[in-house]
């Protein structure tokens, strides 16, 4: 593994040449703005008594009271319902393929080895799902501190708001991952959903690209194959378990049905898992090149 920086190096300037990594960090850059201006256009004249903070009015939180409750931005309910795992797909999982088609994998692999350059592009392709999702999502935030309140008496989230929506929500905490979190420390909740959100991206990334090391005929279905036995699932589940929604777990919204840790925690511990076991079986099967 001694060659492993040189091609890390390597891998690294063909993913940038490639271009894929700018274009969707520019395609976050406009959700997230998108978003901000959704969220501009809600609090625009009211009193800042009645705004919410900039911890609720973060990218990802849908802080729906009732149905009459006009703050609800949408744009990243979409994104996060289709686009989440795809983007964090397309920076790099297919570059196995990729190199394969092109022909460029046996002279990729003389450099140093084939456990290299797999291990290098594995490493390459987690990173750039992982910083294509997090970077904006921390900008949205900042954003949100120029718009709204850090604090606010109306946030339903925060220790000062009207003790009947606290007791309301604690009174079923199973509505929100981690209720005394989100309550009590709202900035830190968002940044682990932040951070869950990137590695969630980035780990699902692993599998399009183990996918792809099997699935050499079509690239476009290993990159979406997880994002559709993903929405197949959760529409099968949701058959026997009424509310249950994956994408709910990917931000703390306040939703009218149970959330539960062991899904907020299988949903991304599943591929990362997977995706180790299979790059340590491949390590240490593979002695030889292979062409």
């Amino acid at each position: 593994m001694q060659d492993f920086p040189h091609m890390f190096q390597l891998q690294t300037r063909r993913m940038w040449r490639q271009g894929r990594f700018g274009i969707l960090f520019l395609a976050m850059a406009i959700i997230v703005t998108l978003s901000f201006a959704e969220t501009c256009v809600v609090a625009y004249g009211k009193d800042i008594s009645n705004l919410d903070s900039a911890a609720t009015g973060w990218i990802a939180r849908v802080p729906v009271l009732n149905a009459e409750d006009p703050w609800h931005p949408r744009v990243f309910d979409l994104f996060l319902n289709f686009l989440l795992l795809p983007f964090g797909a397309l920076v790099f999982a297919d570059f196995y393929y990729t190199d394969q088609k092109s022909g460029m994998y046996p002279v990729l692999i003389t450099r140093s080895s084939a456990n290299v350059y797999h291990l290098s592009g594995a490493v390459l392709c987690f990173l750039g799902a992982f910083l294509v999702i997090t970077i904006p999502l921390l900008v949205s935030q900042v954003l949100m501190f120029s718009l709204l309140p850090t604090d606010t008496t109306i946030n339903i989230y925060m220790n000062g708001m009207d003790p009947l929506w606290q007791g309301k929500i604690m009174s079923d905490p199973s509505r929100i991952l981690f209720p005394h979190l989100v309550l009590n420390h709202p900035y830190l909740a968002n940044l682990m959903f932040i951070m869950y959100d990137g590695l969630l991206a980035a780990s699902w990334a692993l599998v399009s690209y183990i996918l792809s090391y099997f699935l050499r005929a079509s690239r476009f279905l290993s990159l979406l194959l997880p994002t559709i036995s993903i929405l197949v699932i959760a529409f099968t589940a949701n058959m026997w378990i009424r509310g249950f929604d994956l994408t709910a777990y990917t931000s703390p919204e306040l939703l009218g049905y149970p959330k539960y840790p062991a899904v907020f925690f299988f949903y991304l511990l599943l591929p990362l898992i997977f995706s180790i076991a299979f790059l340590g079986m491949r390590l240490k099967k593979r002695k030889v090149d292979e062409l």
